[in-house]
């Protein structure tokens, strides 16, 4: 399957991929993304790298799973976005986090 990316004006989405895990996993571990995701406990780099997997896999199995969210102009991840079937029945699902930093320095805008 070829690899998914959506482009805005100011964005770049693309399906996670196995080499994003030290990225995820420092992004995780922020404290400020860690308090609201992970309720303020670490998170192993184990664990950030079995979900990569996980959703690299969904990706390949049924075309959905975690999008890495970077500036158009870098390859410097700081969101995601997360597509999820609620059951096997259920229409997908989404939730979206965004670490304050780039927001900070006017990527919203």
């Amino acid at each position: 399957m070829e690899e998914l990316a959506i482009a805005t004006t100011r964005l770049q989405l693309r399906q996670f991929r196995l080499g994003d895990v030290d990225d995820l996993h420092r992004l995780w571990n922020e404290p400020g993304v860690r308090k609201y995701l992970w309720d303020d406990r670490p998170v192993p780099r184990e664990l950030v790298e079995s979900i990569v997997e996980r959703s690299v896999a969904l990706f390949r199995e049924l075309g959905f799973g975690l999008w890495a969210v970077l500036p158009k102009t870098a390859d410097e991840l700081f969101g995601f976005l997360r597509v999820l079937a609620l059951s096997r029945t259920a229409k997908a699902g989404t939730d979206f986090r965004v670490w304050a930093s780039p927001l900070e320095q006017g990527i919203r805008h």
